[in-house]
């Protein structure tokens, strides 16, 4: 019995030390078989973000709607929505300010909201709520999703960390579904769910 057990040991020891000696030696791995990291939802939103930045060196034309323009514009809106299009001097003034001041902004955003809005007129429209409400996130965010406010609030939709938490955003120092696109779509529009 002894013989067998040291024979069965010295065999493991021996498998041991061959299996520490042998050597994989990989000459070559084709680039098919290497696996693309940038693959998940997030990086291709970053991507977005990325390509989106404004060259200094384009020369941006700077146009001022007159007043007449922005009423006939306003009034269009309004008709053709659920949500009240006033005009007034402070909507002039906003509507100026940012096509005067924040043209790299607006042109950033012009680029960006073909591959947002889509997903969240998508989800809008699931949860039943009028389409419009896709421009809060302009007002909240100018529709980058890693934006983060003085208070803490982050993400398209400026979830603060307790509002996140309440609609199913997970927040952990490894991940913040605050600033993931859909997901925090999603949670944004079952809070308008419950305001609507």
């Amino acid at each position: 019995m002894k013989k067998q057990a040291l024979l069965l040991i010295g065999l493991f020891i021996i498998c041991i030390a061959k299996a520490q000696t042998d050597t994989i030696i990989i000459t070559s791995i084709p680039d098919s078989a290497l696996v693309n990291h940038n693959t998940t939802i997030t990086n291709e939103y970053d991507n977005v973000e990325k390509i989106m930045d404004i060259d200094d060196t384009v020369e941006i034309l700077e146009i001022t709607p007159s007043e007449d323009l922005i009423y006939r514009r306003l009034k269009l809106l309004d008709e053709s929505s659920p949500i009240d299009f006033s005009y007034n001097k402070s909507t002039v003034y906003y509507i100026k300010k940012y096509l005067e001041r924040d043209v790299k902004l607006i042109s950033r955003m012009l680029g960006v909201s073909p591959y947002y809005f889509p997903m969240m007129e998508q989800q809008l429209d699931r949860f039943q709520i009028p389409l419009e409400l896709k421009y809060l996130a302009i007002v909240e965010s100018s529709l980058t999703p890693k934006a983060r406010s003085r208070s803490g609030a982050t993400g398209l939709w400026q979830f603060m960390y307790p509002t996140g938490k309440e609609y199913g955003l997970e927040v952990t120092s490894y991940i913040d579904e605050r600033q993931d696109p859909l997901k925090s779509t999603i949670a944004a529009c079952t809070y308008f769910e419950k305001l609507y």
